[in-house]
């Protein structure tokens, strides 16, 4: 996560803020090919992006501070195809949030206890 966001809200909630962020940031992935805005998929973006924003926080510390790490981590999530599944199919979508999110928590509680 961004240096000022750790200083102030922790390593953890750094992260998740700034998938927040990082959630505004993808919001034109939201926007259908015939220009209609997308609600539920704004709303899974919204939703997975501080998950990711929380584990690539932990491969970043856990490479000792590599970006290049992190950035392998980021195109590892875009290759895993993943967005190309249906957004209706719901089950899918659920089940892909939980997997995220059990990830995540893993790995926020690395980055906590590493913080300390």
């Amino acid at each position: 996560a961004h240096p000022r966001l750790v200083a102030r809200f922790g390593a953890v909630r750094g992260c998740l803020i700034l998938g927040a962020v990082w959630g505004l940031w993808h919001l034109a992935y939201s926007v259908t090919p015939e220009g209609r805005f997308d609600l539920l998929g704004f709303g899974l973006v919204m939703a997975a992006l501080p998950f990711y924003a929380v584990l690539l926080g932990w491969l970043f510390e856990r490479a000792d501070r590599s970006m290049a790490v992190a950035i392998a981590g980021h195109v590892g999530a875009h290759l895993d195809k993943f967005d190309r599944a249906p957004r209706a199919d719901l089950r899918l979508q659920v089940l892909h949030l939980f997997v995220v999110a059990g990830l995540a928590v893993v790995a926020g509680g690395a980055l906590a206890r590493r913080a300390r």
